[in-house]
């Protein structure tokens, strides 16, 4: 027997996330890891429809749409310090990250063209760039990370997201921070030698069945 949120896909989890949100160092809002999810099961689907199409579009303006600063506001009190600044850009880079996800879980939707991936891309960085080694909210910020890391095709960017990685290592030792270097340069290899086609990194790489860290 299926479980329930395996048939509805889009069943509200969002009172789930909000209570796990005020224990969480993550500074990803439990809105936008419900929109992640949704986009998660799109991205599992064996046949896209106009359907599909039209729901990832609706993820996709739910996620341009929402307002870091009322949410960075909303969750002041967490920590014993003033973090707002910090949880605004690690927040931002996970709301672009989410928008980049959703285009390549649904990539017949045309959601996003080159330059505006690139921006999206450089953006995620910028973000991430505020958040220097020693911020405790650097801990959360592996997923948006990996996800500029996959989309993007510059050499200057690509050495950043490592060193990146290896920052987050240095202060979380987990196998999985290695394991997103080695998946990256994985998707990087195919994406550098291969002829361009519709199906996009997120597709390639879960043919492989190592996308395990993608969500």
């Amino acid at each position: 027997m299926g479980s329930t949120t395996s048939r509805y896909p889009f069943l509200d989890v969002l009172p789930l996330l909000e209570r796990a949100e005020a224990n969480s160092y993550m500074s990803c809002p439990a809105f936008l890891l419900q929109i992640m999810l949704s986009a998660s099961h799109l991205s599992n689907l064996d046949m896209i429809t106009g359907f599909e199409e039209e729901q990832a579009r609706y993820l996709m303006e739910r996620a341009r749409t929402f307002n870091i600063d009322a949410w960075a506001a909303s969750v002041q009190g967490i920590s014993s310090h003033n973090d707002f600044e910090s949880r605004v850009h690690v927040a931002s880079a996970h709301k672009s990250a989410v928008c980049l996800y959703i285009h390549q879980a649904v990539p017949s939707a045309n959601l996003m063209d080159d330059g505006s991936r690139k921006r999206i891309v450089e953006d995620i960085i910028g973000h991430l760039s505020f958040i220097l080694p020693g911020n405790l909210l650097l801990k959360g910020t592996s997923w948006p990370t990996f996800i500029a890391g996959a989309e993007s095709r510059d050499p200057a960017q690509r050495a950043w997201i490592v060193a990146r990685l290896n920052d987050l290592w240095e202060m979380l030792p987990w196998g999985y921070v290695h394991t997103a270097i080695e998946m990256l340069k994985a998707v990087w290899a195919m994406e550098d030698t291969a002829v361009e086609t519709a199906s996009g990194w997120l597709k390639k790489l879960k043919g492989l069945g190592n996308d395990w860290i993608v969500v």
